[in-house]
């Protein structure tokens, strides 16, 4: 069986957008603030949380483009090929402007995780690009691709290793958020 590096990456774009989902969740618990008296929860916006947000919302948006795109790939590959890439560039470039935005709308310095994630979101974009520009604008075959040193490489694994950079430090900062969440309720809990 040939090894189909575009199957493991939407799978493991698939895999790393529900640890995202888990990580947010995680995060929403750690920076909650719960009034029991008023039965309230006021979320206080952060600068992870924004990222981590759009970092969810991003990976939803791509897996049901990414989904819709293999459906229509029996009628016209030309215009999918074109969808393909251009989509995902749009998606991740609109990650960054929404995460920009975001922070000047609240006010908000941009962490280093969040600067960590701009940058990946560029990173793809320009991945995503230099992919168009030789397969599609530059019309090379697959096997005349194949041949190109580097970039074939460059493209499958410079992808997964950036999702899975995105999803490790987003996943550690829910952890560590939630471990200062429950060191609070633990403080509370014995002083009160």
């Amino acid at each position: 069986m040939e090894f189909d590096a575009m199957y493991y990456l939407f799978w493991f774009g698939e895999k790393v957008f529900y640890s995202n989902l888990m990580a947010i969740s995680l995060v929403v618990y750690a920076i909650s603030k719960v009034s029991i008296s008023e039965r309230t929860v006021v979320l206080k916006v952060s600068s992870p949380m924004i990222g981590i947000i759009c970092v969810v919302l991003s990976n939803l948006v791509s897996n049901l483009t990414g989904a819709k795109l293999r459906t229509m790939l029996g009628s016209n590959i030309d215009l999918v090929r074109h969808l393909w890439y251009l989509g995902f560039i749009v998606i991740n470039l609109i990650t960054v402007v929404l995460i920009v935005k975001w922070h000047e709308a609240f006010s908000l310095k941009q962490k280093k995780m969040t600067k960590t994630i701009l940058l990946s979101f560029f990173v793809l974009s320009i991945l995503q690009f230099v992919e168009y520009a030789i397969r599609i604008i530059g019309g090379v075959s697959r096997q005349e691709y194949e041949n190109i040193p580097f970039i074939p490489e460059l493209y499958s694994y410079g992808i997964a290793s950036i999702n899975l950079i995105v999803a490790v430090l987003v996943f550690f900062i829910a952890v560590k958020a939630a471990s200062l969440k429950l060191k609070s309720l633990k403080r509370k809990s014995f002083s009160g």
